[in-house]
């Protein structure tokens, strides 16, 4: 498993603030995001969110970035956002002794 940071953008016109139907569509793709981690074998390991820059960070330790983009599309929410993945190291783990 490798850990992803995930940065989802939305624009203000479709953000979940905006209507009913916008905070539908984001509650409905953050509902099933749990789900369809657990299904891949996958785990959540931190998520924030920036209101202000409409953007949202989610780390995801799942074995590769194809994961989680099935985990981003089963979930809906590559419908209404734009996502960049990256595998990420910790910090401590990647200062440690014998680390490449």
């Amino acid at each position: 498993m490798a850990l992803h940071m995930v940065v989802m953008s939305h624009t203000p016109e479709s953000c979940g603030h905006r209507n009913a139907e916008n905070r539908t569509a984001f509650g409905d793709g953050f509902q099933r995001l749990g789900p369809s981690v657990a299904s891949h074998s996958a785990s959540i390991a931190g998520a924030w969110i920036n209101s202000a820059v409409h953007r949202h960070f989610i780390v995801i330790d799942a074995p590769d970035a194809h994961t989680v983009n099935a985990i981003l599309v089963e979930s809906g929410l590559l419908s209404h956002t734009t996502a960049e993945v990256t595998a990420v190291t910790d910090f401590a783990e990647a200062l440690a002794p014998g680390a490449s």
